[in-house]
């Protein structure tokens, strides 16, 4: 059976208009050279930025967290270590409404939902007793709204009906974040904050611009509430505690970095050392990662007793120390499962009486 090629796949969440710049140097100069790394190690690295890779047939019929949800859980099961990387400024970003809401939570939902606006809400949320639990479905937004200036009002008026509602229900803290949180605080509940040994493989890099104005010039930098004329305050009280967070739970593994605003754009100081900080972290776990899969590795072939497997691993790794080991003790089929012949391995290693020390 041919081995299979080990993948580092890292979901990249951030803001989009802020953060062209520094999505485009990982793009361009951190990622490639950690292909290579990997390719160099007989392994794969994949980058995954959905900002670029959302269809419009997706965002209309409300897909996009779905599937920004469903490609970190893809990373996080493809790639233990490392599989997400954070990049924060100063936008809080998109708050989309949710796409699905289980019927028990529409129940705790709905006795706070005013009579005005109970027919407003049915108008876009329908049951789907075919799902399995039932759930309401928000409908797609159609022609009628295909141009988000035009679903950006109903947007707006179902995400306040449905926070006011949410807020004084008794659903768990868990259960209300869909309805409070911005996109990129979702994927980040669910890469890091969520994910106990995120701390030990999640980075975080956060901008700091020195003369940042509060005013309609910066709204691609800030979160600017057009209606009132001024930068939102929820997203910018959000977006702080979304930040304490994150340096409290990530530790030396949170980055903060510099920029200044200059020509109505946020210049950062010293871009060079972005990438390499971002390239350091992400290089050192997976060759942390690459290492303790050449050890199983090799466990795997002495137990298959391929020829020559101790000058290959003398060979590999000149600071090995490799005793003999007894091939007929340890033959395994041709056709084997991975995990089924690492087991196999370790209850055969005292009879292999293979010692690496790399």
């Amino acid at each position: 059976m041919p081995q299979a090629t080990k993948t580092f796949r890292v979901f990249v969440s951030s803001t989009f208009s802020d953060m062209r710049q520094e999505r485009h140097i990982l793009q361009t100069e951190v990622f490639p050279k950690l292909e290579k790394l990997c390719e160099q190690n007989g392994a794969r690295f994949q980058a995954v930025d959905l900002r670029w890779g959302v269809n419009e047939d997706a965002q209309l019929d409300h897909k996009t967290m779905d599937i920004c949800l469903g490609e970190i859980h893809r990373c996080q099961k493809i790639s233990p270590k490392p599989n997400f990387i954070i990049l924060l400024g100063d936008r809080y970003g998109w708050q989309p409404v949710p796409s699905r809401i289980p019927e028990d939570e529409q129940k705790a939902l709905t006795p706070h939902v005013p009579d005005s606006d109970k027919a407003f809400l049915q108008q876009w949320y329908r049951l789907d007793t075919n799902a399995n639990p039932p759930e309401f479905v928000l409908q797609p937004r159609g022609d009628e709204y295909k141009e988000y200036s035009a679903w950006e009002p109903v947007e707006r008026k179902l995400r306040g009906i449905l926070r006011e509602a949410a807020g004084k229900s008794a659903l768990t803290p868990e259960q209300k974040l869909k309805y409070f949180a911005s996109a990129t605080h979702q994927e980040i509940m669910a890469g890091a904050l969520g994910t106990p040994d995120a701390k030990e493989h999640v980075f975080a890099f956060v901008r700091e611009i020195e003369g940042l104005p509060e005013i309609e010039k910066a709204k691609d930098f800030i979160d600017w509430d057009s209606k009132a004329n001024k930068r939102d305050s929820y997203c910018k009280e959000q977006l702080d505690t979304l930040k304490k967070e994150l340096k409290t739970f990530l530790g030396n593994n949170c980055h903060t970095y510099a920029a200044h605003w200059k020509e109505n754009t946020a210049k950062a100081s010293d871009l060079d050392k972005f990438a390499k900080t971002a390239e350091d972290h992400l290089r050192k776990v997976i060759e942390a990662a690459l290492k303790e899969g050449r050890k199983v590795l090799l466990y795997i072939q002495a137990a298959r007793g391929v020829a020559g497997v101790v000058d290959e691993v003398k060979k590999c790794f000149p600071s090995a120390r490799v005793a003999g080991y007894d091939k007929a003790s340890a033959e395994l089929p041709n056709e084997f499962d991975v995990l089924v012949a690492t087991q196999a391995v370790f209850r055969h290693r005292a009879q292999l009486k293979v010692f690496l020390t790399v």
